[in-house]
């Protein structure tokens, strides 16, 4: 174990967490139910990621009820289908058709996951500027990737996706990610870190 010296956090068990928390799809548990305490435990754990001025302005939506999960994950296909099939035909390489087959997958099995968890904040978008608009979703997706740290222990899948939301929410709000949460039904394959450019090709430093 590598331990900070100071915080007693075991780095590497962290970067292992860090690096392997990623998108799941095919292989999850559809059958299986994320039990709402659990959700509610992640959302708590979520509640301490940073947020512009402090002000807790983020709100959660779990959503479990079957004809709501079906309405939004046929909103979720009218966006979905045609953005994937326009990515088929351009993406032809065999590790984007993988992806490509497994989001497909969760586009055509949405409704039957066990439990959606809707990120929102309240008051609308400010669409004055790019700067506020940046600021406005910059406080959310710091609790989203937190929730998502904090469900991959669970053995939830965590992918994030930009979702209309059709379900009645707190007056004025606006619905920011949509997260499908069930169980891993191989967390093995889970747990292996996707491959990723290293650091050398993607980062420049400016002297």
């Amino acid at each position: 174990m590598t331990q900070h010296p100071d915080t007693g956090f075991d780095l590497a068990e962290i970067d292992r967490l860090m690096t392997t928390t990623k998108q799941v799809r095919q292989r999850l548990d559809l059958t299986r139910p994320v039990p709402y305490d659990v959700l509610l435990e992640c959302i708590e754990i979520a509640g301490f990621a940073p947020m512009g001025g402090n002000l807790e302005r983020n709100r959660w939506m779990i959503i479990d009820d079957p004809a709501t999960k079906a309405a939004i994950a046929e909103r979720y296909a009218e966006t979905g289908r045609p953005y994937l099939a326009a990515n088929a035909a351009i993406r032809v390489d065999d590790r984007s058709q993988r992806i490509i087959d497994s989001a497909s997958f969760l586009v055509e099995h949405l409704a039957e996951v066990p439990a959606l968890v809707l990120a929102m904040r309240l008051d609308r978008p400010p669409m004055e500027s790019q700067g506020a608009l940046a600021a406005y979703y910059g406080s959310v997706l710091p609790g989203v990737w937190s929730f998502q740290l904090a469900v991959a222990p669970e053995e939830s899948g965590r992918p994030g996706r930009r979702c209309i939301s059709i379900t009645r929410m707190p007056s004025p709000s606006c619905s920011a990610y949509l997260l499908p949460s069930r169980r891993c039904a191989s967390w093995r394959s889970a747990t292996t870190p996707a491959p990723r450019s290293v650091p050398r090709h993607v980062a420049r430093r400016r002297k």
